[in-house]
Protein backbone atom coordinates (compact mmCIF):
# COMPACT_ATOMS: atom_id res chain seq x y z
CA UNK A 1 0.00 0.00 0.00
CA UNK A 2 3.02 2.30 -0.25
CA UNK A 3 3.39 2.51 -4.03
CA UNK A 4 5.72 1.11 -6.69
CA UNK A 5 9.23 0.40 -5.34
CA UNK A 6 12.43 0.10 -7.38
CA UNK A 7 15.39 -1.77 -5.85
CA UNK A 8 18.93 -1.22 -7.17
CA UNK A 9 21.58 -2.92 -5.07
CA UNK A 10 21.04 -1.77 -1.50
CA UNK A 11 18.98 1.29 -2.47
CA UNK A 12 15.18 1.53 -2.59
CA UNK A 13 13.14 4.20 -4.37
CA UNK A 14 9.33 4.27 -4.09
CA UNK A 15 6.96 5.95 -6.56
CA UNK A 16 3.67 6.92 -4.91
CA UNK A 17 0.66 9.17 -5.58
CA UNK A 18 2.69 12.19 -4.42
CA UNK A 19 4.84 11.58 -7.51
CA UNK A 20 1.74 11.65 -9.72
CA UNK A 21 0.76 7.97 -9.95
CA UNK A 22 -3.00 7.41 -9.50
CA UNK A 23 -2.67 4.59 -6.93
CA UNK A 24 -0.38 3.22 -4.21
CA UNK A 25 -1.83 -0.32 -4.14
CA UNK A 26 -1.06 -2.76 -6.97
CA UNK A 27 -2.48 -6.26 -7.43
CA UNK A 28 -0.12 -7.16 -10.26
CA UNK A 29 2.85 -5.82 -12.21
CA UNK A 30 4.04 -6.88 -15.69
CA UNK A 31 6.68 -5.57 -18.10
CA UNK A 32 5.84 -5.67 -21.81
CA UNK A 33 8.22 -6.16 -24.74
CA UNK A 34 8.91 -2.41 -24.93
CA UNK A 35 10.28 -1.97 -21.38
CA UNK A 36 7.00 -0.52 -20.16
CA UNK A 37 5.46 -1.42 -16.80
CA UNK A 38 1.74 -2.32 -16.56
CA UNK A 39 0.30 -1.95 -13.05
CA UNK A 40 -3.06 -3.52 -12.08
CA UNK A 41 -4.96 -1.54 -9.43
CA UNK A 42 -8.39 -1.38 -7.87
CA UNK A 43 -9.30 1.47 -10.23
CA UNK A 44 -7.92 0.28 -13.57
CA UNK A 45 -4.51 -0.13 -15.23
CA UNK A 46 -1.57 2.27 -15.06
CA UNK A 47 1.02 2.20 -17.85
CA UNK A 48 4.43 3.81 -17.21
CA UNK A 49 7.76 3.32 -19.02
CA UNK A 50 10.93 2.25 -17.21
CA UNK A 51 12.80 5.04 -18.97
CA UNK A 52 10.44 7.67 -17.54
CA UNK A 53 10.69 6.12 -14.06
CA UNK A 54 14.50 6.31 -14.22
CA UNK A 55 14.49 9.89 -15.52
CA UNK A 56 12.04 10.98 -12.86
CA UNK A 57 14.15 9.31 -10.17
CA UNK A 58 17.35 11.10 -11.26
CA UNK A 59 15.58 14.44 -11.67
CA UNK A 60 15.59 14.67 -15.49
CA UNK A 61 11.78 14.77 -15.47
CA UNK A 62 9.84 17.07 -13.16
CA UNK A 63 6.51 15.34 -13.91
CA UNK A 64 6.13 11.56 -14.13
CA UNK A 65 4.16 10.75 -17.31
CA UNK A 66 1.81 7.77 -17.32
CA UNK A 67 -1.30 6.49 -19.06
CA UNK A 68 -4.38 5.35 -17.15
CA UNK A 69 -6.94 2.85 -18.55
CA UNK A 70 -10.39 2.04 -17.15
CA UNK A 71 -13.80 0.82 -18.32
CA UNK A 72 -14.16 3.85 -20.59
CA UNK A 73 -11.23 2.42 -22.58
CA UNK A 74 -12.78 -1.05 -22.87
CA UNK A 75 -11.78 -2.91 -19.69
CA UNK A 76 -14.35 -5.39 -18.39
CA UNK A 77 -13.89 -4.05 -14.87
CA UNK A 78 -11.89 -1.33 -13.13
CA UNK A 79 -11.32 -3.48 -10.04
CA UNK A 80 -8.37 -5.78 -10.74
CA UNK A 81 -7.61 -6.45 -7.06
CA UNK A 82 -10.47 -8.87 -6.43
CA UNK A 83 -9.07 -11.67 -8.59
CA UNK A 84 -6.53 -12.77 -5.95
CA UNK A 85 -3.28 -14.16 -7.42
CA UNK A 86 -2.04 -14.13 -11.04
CA UNK A 87 -3.84 -10.88 -11.85
CA UNK A 88 -1.54 -10.22 -14.85
CA UNK A 89 -0.17 -12.69 -17.42
CA UNK A 90 1.76 -12.14 -20.66
CA UNK A 91 1.22 -14.35 -23.72
CA UNK A 92 3.95 -15.28 -26.22
CA UNK A 93 2.77 -12.65 -28.71
CA UNK A 94 3.10 -9.93 -26.05
CA UNK A 95 -0.60 -9.64 -25.25
CA UNK A 96 -1.28 -8.89 -21.59
CA UNK A 97 -4.18 -10.50 -19.72
CA UNK A 98 -5.71 -8.73 -16.70
CA UNK A 99 -8.04 -10.77 -14.49
CA UNK A 100 -10.98 -9.37 -12.54
CA UNK A 101 -14.04 -10.82 -10.84
CA UNK A 102 -16.04 -9.96 -13.99
CA UNK A 103 -13.70 -11.64 -16.45
CA UNK A 104 -10.40 -11.16 -18.27
CA UNK A 105 -9.37 -8.10 -20.29
CA UNK A 106 -6.78 -8.56 -23.08
CA UNK A 107 -4.50 -5.64 -23.92
CA UNK A 108 -2.18 -5.39 -26.93
CA UNK A 109 0.53 -2.93 -25.77
CA UNK A 110 1.50 -2.06 -29.34
CA UNK A 111 -1.95 -0.60 -29.97
CA UNK A 112 -2.06 1.63 -26.90
CA UNK A 113 0.48 4.20 -28.04
CA UNK A 114 -0.95 7.63 -28.73
CA UNK A 115 0.72 10.39 -30.73
CA UNK A 116 -0.11 13.54 -28.81
CA UNK A 117 2.60 15.69 -30.39
CA UNK A 118 -0.06 17.34 -32.56
CA UNK A 119 -2.59 18.11 -29.79
CA UNK A 120 -3.35 21.79 -30.31
CA UNK A 121 -4.37 23.75 -27.21
CA UNK A 122 -6.49 26.89 -27.64
CA UNK A 123 -7.09 29.95 -25.52
CA UNK A 124 -10.89 30.27 -25.35
CA UNK A 125 -11.72 33.26 -23.20
CA UNK A 126 -10.16 36.21 -21.37
CA UNK A 127 -12.08 37.62 -18.39
CA UNK A 128 -11.00 40.76 -16.52
CA UNK A 129 -12.93 41.47 -13.31
CA UNK A 130 -15.79 39.20 -14.49
CA UNK A 131 -16.00 40.97 -17.89
CA UNK A 132 -15.26 39.02 -21.07
CA UNK A 133 -12.94 40.83 -23.47
CA UNK A 134 -12.74 40.08 -27.17
CA UNK A 135 -9.15 39.65 -28.35
CA UNK A 136 -7.09 37.24 -30.41
CA UNK A 137 -3.64 38.73 -29.98
CA UNK A 138 -2.86 40.88 -26.94
CA UNK A 139 -4.57 43.07 -24.35
CA UNK A 140 -3.88 45.50 -21.52
CA UNK A 141 -4.90 45.60 -17.87
CA UNK A 142 -5.43 48.94 -16.16
CA UNK A 143 -3.80 49.53 -12.76
CA UNK A 144 -7.18 49.15 -10.99
CA UNK A 145 -8.03 45.82 -12.70
CA UNK A 146 -7.91 43.19 -9.97
CA UNK A 147 -8.66 39.71 -11.33
CA UNK A 148 -7.63 38.03 -14.57
CA UNK A 149 -8.98 34.63 -15.70
CA UNK A 150 -7.71 32.78 -18.80
CA UNK A 151 -9.67 29.76 -20.07
CA UNK A 152 -8.26 27.20 -22.49
CA UNK A 153 -8.94 23.79 -24.04
CA UNK A 154 -7.39 21.17 -26.32
CA UNK A 155 -8.94 18.98 -28.98
CA UNK A 156 -8.40 15.33 -27.96
CA UNK A 157 -10.61 12.87 -29.83
CA UNK A 158 -8.76 9.84 -28.42
CA UNK A 159 -9.54 10.42 -24.76
CA UNK A 160 -11.42 13.71 -24.26
CA UNK A 161 -11.73 13.20 -20.48
CA UNK A 162 -8.03 12.50 -19.98
CA UNK A 163 -6.35 15.71 -21.09
CA UNK A 164 -4.33 17.61 -18.51
CA UNK A 165 -2.64 20.97 -18.88
CA UNK A 166 0.41 22.86 -17.73
CA UNK A 167 0.73 26.63 -17.86
CA UNK A 168 3.46 29.20 -17.53
CA UNK A 169 3.15 32.94 -17.06
CA UNK A 170 6.39 34.28 -18.48
CA UNK A 171 7.36 37.15 -16.23
CA UNK A 172 6.20 35.35 -13.06
CA UNK A 173 6.71 31.59 -13.39
CA UNK A 174 10.23 30.27 -13.89
CA UNK A 175 8.94 26.78 -14.78
CA UNK A 176 5.78 25.09 -15.99
CA UNK A 177 2.93 24.74 -13.50
CA UNK A 178 0.93 21.49 -13.75
CA UNK A 179 -2.79 22.35 -13.36
CA UNK A 180 -4.06 18.82 -14.19
CA UNK A 181 -7.51 18.93 -15.87
CA UNK A 182 -8.35 22.48 -14.72
CA UNK A 183 -9.25 24.59 -17.77
CA UNK A 184 -9.10 28.07 -16.24
CA UNK A 185 -6.17 29.78 -14.53
CA UNK A 186 -6.65 32.83 -12.30
CA UNK A 187 -4.28 35.69 -11.45
CA UNK A 188 -4.90 38.43 -8.88
CA UNK A 189 -3.19 41.83 -8.58
CA UNK A 190 -0.36 41.26 -11.05
CA UNK A 191 2.43 43.86 -10.84
CA UNK A 192 2.85 46.18 -13.80
CA UNK A 193 4.90 44.80 -16.68
CA UNK A 194 4.76 42.66 -19.81
CA UNK A 195 3.63 39.02 -19.63
CA UNK A 196 3.07 36.04 -21.91
CA UNK A 197 0.68 33.24 -20.90
CA UNK A 198 1.51 29.81 -22.40
CA UNK A 199 -0.52 26.60 -22.13
CA UNK A 200 0.44 23.07 -23.17
CA UNK A 201 -1.64 19.87 -23.17
CA UNK A 202 -0.72 16.35 -22.08
CA UNK A 203 -2.53 13.39 -23.60
CA UNK A 204 -3.51 9.95 -22.30
CA UNK A 205 0.01 8.57 -22.81
CA UNK A 206 1.63 11.12 -20.51
CA UNK A 207 3.34 12.95 -23.39
CA UNK A 208 3.26 16.72 -23.63
CA UNK A 209 2.17 18.09 -26.98
CA UNK A 210 4.81 19.89 -29.04
CA UNK A 211 2.25 22.62 -29.70
CA UNK A 212 1.31 25.42 -27.33
CA UNK A 213 -1.11 28.34 -27.25
CA UNK A 214 -0.05 31.73 -25.94
CA UNK A 215 -1.25 35.28 -25.51
CA UNK A 216 0.68 38.36 -24.42
CA UNK A 217 -0.59 41.20 -22.28
CA UNK A 218 0.61 44.25 -20.41
CA UNK A 219 -0.31 45.43 -16.92
CA UNK A 220 -0.15 49.21 -17.06
CA UNK A 221 1.67 50.94 -14.20
CA UNK A 222 -0.11 53.26 -11.75
CA UNK A 223 0.25 56.93 -12.53
CA UNK A 224 3.03 57.48 -10.00
CA UNK A 225 5.23 54.94 -11.82
CA UNK A 226 4.66 56.28 -15.33
CA UNK A 227 7.45 58.06 -17.16
CA UNK A 228 5.53 61.31 -17.40
CA UNK A 229 4.86 61.43 -13.65
CA UNK A 230 8.50 60.78 -12.80
CA UNK A 231 9.52 63.37 -15.39
CA UNK A 232 7.26 65.92 -13.73
CA UNK A 233 8.81 65.08 -10.37
CA UNK A 234 12.28 65.67 -11.79
CA UNK A 235 11.19 68.96 -13.33
CA UNK A 236 9.70 70.01 -10.01
CA UNK A 237 12.96 69.23 -8.21
CA UNK A 238 14.96 71.27 -10.70
CA UNK A 239 12.41 74.08 -10.51
CA UNK A 240 13.13 74.57 -6.77
CA UNK A 241 16.55 75.95 -7.66
CA UNK A 242 15.54 77.84 -10.78
CA UNK A 243 12.60 80.20 -10.71
CA UNK A 244 12.35 80.42 -14.48
CA UNK A 245 12.20 76.66 -14.83
CA UNK A 246 9.58 76.56 -12.08
CA UNK A 247 7.24 78.85 -14.01
CA UNK A 248 7.56 76.74 -17.11
CA UNK A 249 7.05 73.56 -15.11
CA UNK A 250 3.90 74.96 -13.50
CA UNK A 251 2.47 75.83 -16.92
CA UNK A 252 3.06 72.28 -18.14
CA UNK A 253 1.52 70.89 -14.98
CA UNK A 254 -1.62 73.01 -15.40
CA UNK A 255 -1.94 71.88 -19.01
CA UNK A 256 -1.58 68.28 -17.92
CA UNK A 257 -4.22 68.75 -15.22
CA UNK A 258 -6.63 70.17 -17.80
CA UNK A 259 -5.99 67.16 -20.00
CA UNK A 260 -6.59 64.80 -17.08
CA UNK A 261 -9.84 66.61 -16.25
CA UNK A 262 -10.97 66.20 -19.85
CA UNK A 263 -10.15 62.49 -19.73
CA UNK A 264 -12.07 62.18 -16.46
CA UNK A 265 -15.12 63.81 -18.06
CA UNK A 266 -14.92 61.39 -20.96
CA UNK A 267 -14.61 58.48 -18.57
CA UNK A 268 -17.61 59.66 -16.55
CA UNK A 269 -19.66 59.92 -19.74
CA UNK A 270 -18.75 56.38 -20.74
CA UNK A 271 -19.66 55.16 -17.27
CA UNK A 272 -23.02 56.91 -17.61
CA UNK A 273 -23.68 55.09 -20.89
CA UNK A 274 -22.61 51.83 -19.29
CA UNK A 275 -25.02 52.35 -16.38
CA UNK A 276 -27.81 53.18 -18.79
CA UNK A 277 -27.21 49.91 -20.61
CA UNK A 278 -27.07 48.07 -17.30
CA UNK A 279 -30.52 49.41 -16.49
CA UNK A 280 -31.82 48.20 -19.86
CA UNK A 281 -30.38 44.75 -19.33
CA UNK A 282 -31.73 44.85 -15.78
CA UNK A 283 -35.22 45.35 -17.14
CA UNK A 284 -34.70 42.42 -19.51
CA UNK A 285 -33.62 40.22 -16.60
CA UNK A 286 -36.67 41.37 -14.63
CA UNK A 287 -38.88 40.26 -17.54
CA UNK A 288 -37.10 36.89 -17.57
CA UNK A 289 -37.64 36.40 -13.84
CA UNK A 290 -41.31 37.31 -14.20
CA UNK A 291 -41.64 34.89 -17.10
CA UNK A 292 -40.06 32.08 -15.06
CA UNK A 293 -42.50 32.73 -12.21
CA UNK A 294 -45.44 32.56 -14.63
CA UNK A 295 -44.00 29.36 -16.11
CA UNK A 296 -43.84 27.81 -12.63
CA UNK A 297 -47.53 28.64 -12.14
CA UNK A 298 -48.35 26.86 -15.42
CA UNK A 299 -46.40 23.80 -14.24
CA UNK A 300 -48.25 23.73 -10.90
CA UNK A 301 -51.54 23.85 -12.83
CA UNK A 302 -50.35 20.99 -15.10
CA UNK A 303 -50.41 23.37 -18.07
CA UNK A 304 -47.23 21.89 -19.54
CA UNK A 305 -47.75 23.19 -23.09
CA UNK A 306 -48.09 26.78 -21.91
CA UNK A 307 -45.05 26.42 -19.66
CA UNK A 308 -42.94 24.97 -22.49
CA UNK A 309 -43.99 27.69 -24.94
CA UNK A 310 -43.19 30.41 -22.42
CA UNK A 311 -39.78 28.88 -21.61
CA UNK A 312 -38.90 28.76 -25.31
CA UNK A 313 -39.64 32.50 -25.57
CA UNK A 314 -37.63 33.16 -22.39
CA UNK A 315 -34.67 31.30 -23.89
CA UNK A 316 -34.74 33.62 -26.92
CA UNK A 317 -35.04 36.70 -24.67
CA UNK A 318 -32.16 35.55 -22.45
CA UNK A 319 -29.86 35.01 -25.41
CA UNK A 320 -30.86 38.41 -26.75
CA UNK A 321 -30.00 40.06 -23.43
CA UNK A 322 -26.57 38.42 -23.40
CA UNK A 323 -25.89 39.47 -27.00
CA UNK A 324 -26.99 43.03 -26.17
CA UNK A 325 -24.61 43.18 -23.22
CA UNK A 326 -21.64 41.86 -25.18
CA UNK A 327 -22.32 44.21 -28.09
CA UNK A 328 -22.32 47.21 -25.79
CA UNK A 329 -19.16 46.15 -23.95
CA UNK A 330 -17.40 45.90 -27.32
CA UNK A 331 -18.61 49.36 -28.37
CA UNK A 332 -17.71 51.02 -25.07
CA UNK A 333 -14.26 49.49 -25.16
CA UNK A 334 -13.38 51.40 -28.35
CA UNK A 335 -12.09 54.97 -28.25
CA UNK A 336 -12.76 55.35 -31.98
CA UNK A 337 -13.98 52.82 -34.53
CA UNK A 338 -13.16 52.66 -38.23
CA UNK A 339 -16.32 52.21 -40.29
CA UNK A 340 -14.93 49.03 -41.88
CA UNK A 341 -14.45 47.46 -38.43
CA UNK A 342 -17.95 48.63 -37.44
CA UNK A 343 -19.38 46.89 -40.54
CA UNK A 344 -17.50 43.67 -39.74
CA UNK A 345 -18.90 43.70 -36.20
CA UNK A 346 -22.41 44.49 -37.50
CA UNK A 347 -22.13 41.65 -40.02
CA UNK A 348 -21.22 39.26 -37.22
CA UNK A 349 -24.24 40.39 -35.19
CA UNK A 350 -26.60 39.92 -38.17
CA UNK A 351 -25.26 36.40 -38.78
CA UNK A 352 -25.80 35.46 -35.13
CA UNK A 353 -29.39 36.75 -35.32
CA UNK A 354 -30.18 34.71 -38.44
CA UNK A 355 -31.49 31.72 -36.47
CA UNK A 356 -34.13 33.94 -34.79
CA UNK A 357 -35.45 35.51 -38.03
CA UNK A 358 -37.73 32.68 -39.24
CA UNK A 359 -36.09 32.56 -42.67
CA UNK A 360 -36.05 36.33 -43.28
CA UNK A 361 -33.13 37.31 -45.55
CA UNK A 362 -30.83 40.11 -44.35
CA UNK A 363 -28.68 42.18 -46.72
CA UNK A 364 -25.99 44.71 -45.77
CA UNK A 365 -24.58 47.02 -48.47
CA UNK A 366 -22.15 49.91 -48.05
CA UNK A 367 -20.37 52.46 -50.25
CA UNK A 368 -18.83 54.27 -47.26
CA UNK A 369 -15.04 54.62 -46.99
CA UNK A 370 -13.95 51.90 -44.56
CA UNK A 371 -11.34 54.25 -43.06
CA UNK A 372 -13.98 56.75 -41.95
CA UNK A 373 -13.99 57.22 -38.17
CA UNK A 374 -16.96 56.78 -35.83
CA UNK A 375 -16.88 58.22 -32.32
CA UNK A 376 -17.85 55.81 -29.46
CA UNK A 377 -21.31 57.36 -29.05
CA UNK A 378 -21.96 57.22 -32.79
CA UNK A 379 -21.03 53.55 -33.18
CA UNK A 380 -23.20 52.57 -30.20
CA UNK A 381 -26.24 54.60 -31.33
CA UNK A 382 -26.03 53.30 -34.91
CA UNK A 383 -25.87 49.72 -33.63
CA UNK A 384 -28.88 50.27 -31.36
CA UNK A 385 -30.96 51.84 -34.18
CA UNK A 386 -30.24 48.91 -36.52
CA UNK A 387 -30.92 46.34 -33.78
CA UNK A 388 -34.24 48.00 -32.89
CA UNK A 389 -35.27 48.13 -36.56
CA UNK A 390 -34.39 44.45 -37.07
CA UNK A 391 -36.30 43.47 -33.92
CA UNK A 392 -39.41 45.42 -35.02
CA UNK A 393 -39.30 43.91 -38.50
CA UNK A 394 -38.97 40.38 -37.08
CA UNK A 395 -41.88 40.82 -34.68
CA UNK A 396 -44.44 42.81 -36.67
CA UNK A 397 -43.78 43.05 -40.42
CA UNK A 398 -43.99 39.44 -41.71
CA UNK A 399 -41.18 40.50 -44.05
CA UNK A 400 -39.01 38.09 -46.04
CA UNK A 401 -36.26 40.66 -46.77
CA UNK A 402 -34.55 43.14 -44.44
CA UNK A 403 -32.02 45.47 -46.07
CA UNK A 404 -29.45 47.96 -44.73
CA UNK A 405 -27.78 50.44 -47.12
CA UNK A 406 -24.92 52.70 -45.95
CA UNK A 407 -23.83 55.65 -48.09
CA UNK A 408 -21.74 58.79 -47.68
CA UNK A 409 -22.72 62.26 -48.86
CA UNK A 410 -19.89 64.76 -48.37
CA UNK A 411 -19.39 64.85 -44.59
CA UNK A 412 -22.65 63.05 -43.78
CA UNK A 413 -23.40 59.37 -43.27
CA UNK A 414 -26.79 58.04 -44.42
CA UNK A 415 -28.15 54.65 -43.36
CA UNK A 416 -31.35 53.44 -45.04
CA UNK A 417 -33.17 50.49 -43.43
CA UNK A 418 -36.07 48.83 -45.26
CA UNK A 419 -38.08 45.62 -45.47
CA UNK A 420 -40.79 44.18 -47.72
CA UNK A 421 -43.27 43.66 -44.91
CA UNK A 422 -46.81 44.81 -44.14
CA UNK A 423 -46.04 48.48 -43.67
CA UNK A 424 -47.53 50.66 -40.95
CA UNK A 425 -49.37 53.86 -40.13
CA UNK A 426 -46.37 55.93 -39.08
CA UNK A 427 -48.06 58.38 -36.66
CA UNK A 428 -49.92 55.59 -34.84
CA UNK A 429 -46.80 53.42 -34.50
CA UNK A 430 -44.74 56.30 -33.10
CA UNK A 431 -47.44 56.96 -30.47
CA UNK A 432 -47.73 53.29 -29.44
CA UNK A 433 -44.35 52.71 -27.80
CA UNK A 434 -40.83 53.82 -27.14
CA UNK A 435 -39.07 51.84 -29.91
CA UNK A 436 -39.30 54.39 -32.73
CA UNK A 437 -38.98 57.27 -30.26
CA UNK A 438 -35.73 55.84 -28.96
CA UNK A 439 -34.42 55.43 -32.50
CA UNK A 440 -35.23 59.07 -33.26
CA UNK A 441 -33.63 60.19 -29.98
CA UNK A 442 -30.42 58.29 -30.76
CA UNK A 443 -30.22 59.89 -34.20
CA UNK A 444 -30.72 63.34 -32.64
CA UNK A 445 -28.04 62.58 -30.02
CA UNK A 446 -25.55 62.06 -32.88
CA UNK A 447 -26.59 65.37 -34.45
CA UNK A 448 -28.50 63.63 -37.21
CA UNK A 449 -32.05 63.25 -38.46
CA UNK A 450 -34.54 60.36 -38.42
CA UNK A 451 -37.22 59.82 -41.07
CA UNK A 452 -39.86 57.06 -41.41
CA UNK A 453 -41.85 56.27 -44.56
CA UNK A 454 -44.26 53.41 -45.28
CA UNK A 455 -45.83 52.35 -48.57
Amino acid sequence: NYGLSKVVGDSLFTFSPKDGLPSANYAGIMEDNSNTMWLATGNGITKVSLSDLNQYQNGSLSILPYHYFNKEDGLISDNLQAANNSTVEKLEDGTLLFASIDGVSAVNPEKTNFDVSTFQPYIDEIIIDEKIIETQSSFKLKPDDKKLAISYSAINFLAPNKTDFRVQLVGIDENWVNVEDRKTTYYDYLPDGDYTFIVSAIGPDGQWSDRTASISFTVLPPFYKTWWFMSLGLLGFIAIGAGGVQIRSNMKLRALNRELETQQKIQKERERISRELHDNVGSQITNLITGIEVSNLHVKKNQQDKALSLLENLDIDARGAMTDLRETIWLLDKEKVEFGIFLDHLNGYLKRQKKYLNGMEVRLNSTVDNNSILEPGQSMNLSRIIQEALNNSRKYSNATLFEIECSQKKQSLEIKISDNGNGMVVDEEVDKGNGLKNMAYRAMEMGGGFQITSD
